[in-house]
């Protein structure tokens, strides 16, 4: 079984895959703001509707961006403290492979499971300069 991570927007969409890449289930809802919040909670919901143990995932995909900075960060968090502490595989997809999903995920894709996912910004961050102190 396969959990899939997609924070890169504000419709966040999470959900089980077989080994062939197709959804056997899925939840998409529109998080504003709160997907730290929400988002091991939506997990363990997807779970427990579908009778699947944590112990019965054998990999983690998750969506890198690009999209919302924050987003992305916390699905790729998310996703490698899972595959961690579950000691499974975690895949980091950029959101143009999606549609290529089942194609990926049954291809010999070990050697992208040896390090922790890194997220993909596509661009450097916007960050202003400090405001002068009065």
């Amino acid at each position: 079984m396969i959990l899939f991570i997609d924070t890169t927007s504000l419709e966040t969409k999470i959900g089980l895959l077989n080994e062939t890449g197709n959804f056997i289930d899925q939840i998409e809802w529109t998080s504003r703001f709160n997907q730290s919040e929400e988002l091991i909670s939506k997990i363990e919901d997807l779970l427990q509707k579908n009778r699947i143990k944590k112990d019965d995932l054998g990999k983690i995909v998750v969506i890198t961006g690009p999209g919302s900075y924050t987003g992305v960060r916390i699905g790729v968090t998310t996703a490698n403290f899972i595959g961690l502490g579950l000691n499974i595989p975690v895949l980091g997809l950029k959101k143009s492979s999606i549609v290529d999903i089942g194609k990926i995920i049954s291809g010999d894709n070990s050697d992208c499971f040896l390090d922790p996912v890194m997220p993909y910004y596509e661009r450097l961050p916007n960050i202003t300069k400090p405001k002068k102190k009065l």
